[in-house]
């Protein structure tokens, strides 16, 4: 290959070929330079192939329309206009002809390699954005990994090109003010790989130095951390991405090198390069719960992070391959520091998606997406403004980072700390640590009144607030019921489309009118149980959090109680009446209609008729209905016919029993002021709950009726244009859908379709963490530990058992047995059935007072939430001990 000339650069060039400094990002993208400068001071890296960006520009000036360019997408990507020349972009990149020197490059390329690469070859994106954490908050990265042959190498560049033109990529990138963006590629061959990672060298849970902190929030910048490295492993190109989690060992070391505490995966599963390409393969069980990297991988790469630093201070992250023989290469050397904070956000923004990670799980569908954009931006503000809060204007309430929804505290928490009974060290509770001392410093800036004074107050305003909204809820379900009989009795095929429309929009207004009555009673249950704990916590400080769940558990007349409680009573049936339990307990599991006809199947299809609009990740419109899809009703009636049978009136009697018991034994202690308070305050909190889990009900009603509008348009759409997929719709904006109906634009095709692979690439990253600071850390690394997990306890009670992985959309779930842990990512309110059977709970996401811990309350179960990785760290079927009071989950077989 030709050397690299300053006025010459050649379609491909070997890395061997460039001299370190020789070489800029504006021609090889931020990926290639600091390899180069790393092979310069002796770090082992493969040996790769650059096509450059120059290549790029020149099919952007050739190939694409005029005004299609990045430059331009990214001045106009924010208009209507700008969304669909980026979609019109990207078909026209993923066809274009590439030229005709670097097509002869490429099979010259593969000629040369193919004998010499077993896993063939692979092509990563290397955009030219200078700044790593903006091109990480914009998800610039790409990689195409088992190609093999000329064509397949053509078709990976094509789709990393075509990476480029993502909408949600051009806002981040047009929000931190980048003008201009281009593509090099980078292509090296791939033997097989034991192990791969990423190395930290600056530890992300290590503490903020305190002075620097606070100057760092004046100049805009990251804060800095103690030192100490972090390496993140996981077997082979590392697992499979499954609804945002994924399987890795963790380990921190000193600056020195010395194993400071590990965290060992359960590895199950994975990823390797096929004939077929990359595919997920079981993991031997005696490789399960190894660590993926050898003795001699750890020590290379300690070797690669201290020649590294000779190239100057700043973190740094690295990720490398562990190859046969523990050698490892260094594929990837970037800063982790920089300007990209969340659109809105600075260097001590607190974000969350802790209230928003139970109704809007992982990455919403754009329709989905669309539709809590328009509410929590709109709605919200009006709902706390109705409630006396104020919230600044012009400040972003909600931003999406990596496809998810999250929730920006700092501008929250003081507009809720204005509701009555709310103070700042209760809401900073309810997130991490060192996101919780950022938060209490910016909400308790111009407090000053003591809690204990404001309380009586509070609960008076709580209770005129109580007959507001009870009032707004006995309305709403008139109208709502009456809409609901008339979508029920319509023939949606026949409507013509002005009527369609029509119904469409009527179905979102109710949509939004039940989101927001949700939304003001969710905040009084918060504002009534932070009133309750500040008044607890006078007597009882350290307990204050359990006693509060103690006494409000047991609630009774929960509807979200209702769905366990009625398929506890089909499973009943069906274990009395033995051709359709025999059937039940038969795999696969049959439809409804399979059964045997009798008492079970018509109890089944009372059930369907009452919840079938229920689904587990309801709030997805996307998902389908237990009516449409009752797979995982089948499942868990065939879970609770293989054990003993369970009586849920017994269960939720108990849970009050006890709740009553728990109070009277504490308003014996309490003065009568304090006793006067708490019952005012208990009283309040009941009724809220009962009213936001009716909400809550309803919710998933009104969803339901929007999916049957939006299916019906779905139907359309693809009348109209065959190059469409089914649920083609939901890859639409709420305008867009109203707008299509009978109006089908010839270019929203191109635009569904940019929205599809966004969708997929999202899907595929790892969830950040729940709570951060600033901006997400360029790894989600849960806390140390394998064998005491910590989260925050949301069901009080303490008890053993073996565990139960529930994954993804209720897999495995009948394989549950009675009194097992059931430990899942979330809990799924949809999944109360499978609660009456488990022991106890334990939860990645959620909190004290989501749907679920309410739930799991009501139930008497023992629960711990938030607890990072859970469900990649704990092995089906260890022993586990949960404590629901501390929030600490024991693995006794670890």
């Amino acid at each position: 290959m030709a050397r690299f000339r300053r006025n010459r650069f050649p379609p491909l060039v070997a890395l061997a070929e460039l001299e370190p400094g020789t070489v800029g990002i504006e021609r090889a993208g931020a990926l290639v330079p600091p390899l180069l400068e790393a092979r310069r001071v002796g770090v082992r890296t493969l040996e790769g192939w650059l096509v450059s960006a120059d290549v790029f520009r020149d099919v952007v000036r050739s190939a694409l329309p005029p005004a299609h360019d990045p430059a331009t997408l990214l001045r106009i990507i924010h208009r209507p206009a700008g969304l669909e020349r980026a979609a019109r972009a990207r078909e026209r990149l993923l066809s274009v002809a590439l030229p005709e020197p670097l097509t002869d490059e490429l099979a010259l390329l593969w000629d040369a390699l193919q004998g010499v690469a077993p896993w063939g070859l692979r092509a990563r994106a290397s955009f030219t954005c200078a700044d790593p954490t903006i091109a990480a908050l914009a998800s610039l990265e790409g990689e195409l990994v088992g190609l093999r042959g000329a064509h397949a190498l053509q078709d990976a560049v094509r789709k990393l090109w075509a990476a480029c033109v993502y909408a949600d990529t051009l806002q981040v990138l047009r929000a931190h003010k980048i003008r201009d963006l281009a593509v090099a590629i980078l292509i090296e061959p791939l033997t097989p790989v034991i192990a791969s990672g990423t190395v930290l060298t600056e530890d992300p849970a290590q503490p903020l130095h305190p002075v620097d902190t606070a100057q760092a929030s004046l100049d805009g910048r990251t804060p800095r951390r103690a030192s100490g490295h972090v390496v993140c492993a996981a077997l082979g190109l590392g697992s499979p991405v499954i609804e945002g989690a994924a399987a890795y060992d963790l380990v921190r070391l000193s600056p020195s090198g010395e194993l400071v505490e590990a965290r060992i995966a359960a590895k199950t599963q994975q990823c390797v390069v096929t004939e077929q390409g990359v595919c997920a393969m079981a993991v031997p069980h005696a490789k399960a719960v190894r660590p993926a990297l050898c003795q001699q991988a750890q020590e290379q790469l300690l070797d690669a992070v201290n020649k590294l630093e000779s190239l100057g201070p700043g973190a740094r992250k690295l990720d490398f391959l562990e190859l046969h023989g523990g050698e490892v290469c260094v594929t990837a050397v970037e800063r982790t520091y920089g300007t990209g904070w969340p659109e809105g956000g600075t260097a001590t923004t607190v974000w969350s998606r802790a209230a928003l990670s139970e109704s809007l799980p992982g990455v919403p569908s754009p329709l989905t997406g669309s539709l809590a954009e328009m509410f929590e931006e709109g709605e919200l503000r009006e709902t706390l403004h109705g409630l006396g809060c104020k919230v600044p204007r012009g400040g972003a309430l909600v931003r999406r980072v990596h496809g998810r929804y999250y929730a920006n505290l700092s501008l929250l928490a003081p507009a809720l700390c204005e509701l009555p009974g709310i103070e700042a060290a209760a809401l900073a509770g309810v997130v991490g640590s060192e996101a919780a001392q950022a938060l209490r410093f910016q909400s308790e800036r111009g407090s000053g009144a003591s809690t204990l004074a404001r309380l009586p107050v509070a609960a008076a305003r709580l209770l005129a607030l109580q007959r507001t909204v009870a009032d707004e809820v006995q309305s709403f379900e008139r109208d709502a019921q009456q809409q609901r009989r008339w979508l029920a009795e319509m023939e949606l095929a026949i409507l013509p489309d002005d009527a369609l429309k029509t119904t469409l929009l009527e179905t979102y207004d109710l949509t939004q009118s039940t989101g927001r009555l949700l939304l003001t009673s969710s905040l009084l249950v918060l504002a009534s149980h932070t009133g309750l704990k500040a008044v607890l916590a006078r007597s009882t400080p350290v307990q204050a959090e359990r006693l509060t769940q103690r006494v409000t558990s047991g609630v009774g007349d929960l509807d979200s109680a209702a769905l366990g409680v009625a398929l506890a009573h089909v499973t009943a049936i069906a274990e009395k009446d033995a051709p359709a339990r025999e059937r039940l307990l038969k795999s696969p599991l049959p439809a409804p209609q399979e059964l045997p006809a009798g008492p079970t199947r018509r109890a089944l299809q009372q059930f369907l008729d009452a919840y079938g609009e229920r689904a587990i990740r309801e709030s997805e419109l996307m998902t389908a209905r237990f009516a449409e899809a009752p797979e995982p009703v089948l499942a868990m009636i065939a879970a609770g016919l293989a054990d003993e049978a369970v009586d849920p009136d017994q269960r939720l009697s108990l849970a009050r029993v006890q709740a009553d018991r728990e109070l009277a034994a504490l308003e014996a202690r309490l003065p009568y002021v304090e006793k006067t308070l708490v019952r005012a305050l208990l009283s309040r909190s009941r009724i809220f709950i009962r009213l936001r889990e009716h909400m809550r009900i309803w919710m998933a009603r009104t969803l339901n009726m929007l999916r049957i509008v939006t299916l019906d348009v779905d139907r359309r759409l693809r009348r109209l244009d065959s190059s469409l997929t089914p649920g083609a719709a939901f890859f639409c904006t709420f305008d867009e859908l109203v707008s299509a109906v009978g109006s089908y634009r010839v270019d929203l095709g191109p635009l569904i379709r940019l929205r599809r692979d966004s969708y997929a690439r999202h899907a595929q990253r790892l969830d950040p963490l729940e709570t951060f600071v600033g901006r997400p850390g360029p790894l989600p690394l849960p806390p140390l530990g394998s064998v005491v997990l910590h989260g925050a306890g949301c069901s009080p009670g303490v008890v053993t058992g073996r565990a139960r992985l529930v994954g993804p959309r209720g897999v495995g779930i009948a394989a549950a047995r009675r009194g097992e842990i059931l430990v899942m990512r979330s809990l799924d309110v949809a999944l109360a059935p499978l609660f009456l059977l488990a022991g106890g709970l334990v939860c990645e996401t959620g909190g004290v007072l989501s749907h679920g811990a309410v739930l799991a309350r009501e139930y008497g179960l023992p629960a711990v939430a938030g607890v990072p990785s859970a469900t990649t760290t704990v092995q089906d079927g260890e022993r586990l001990r949960v404590d629901g009071d501390r929030g600490v989950v024991e693995r006794l077989d670890a």
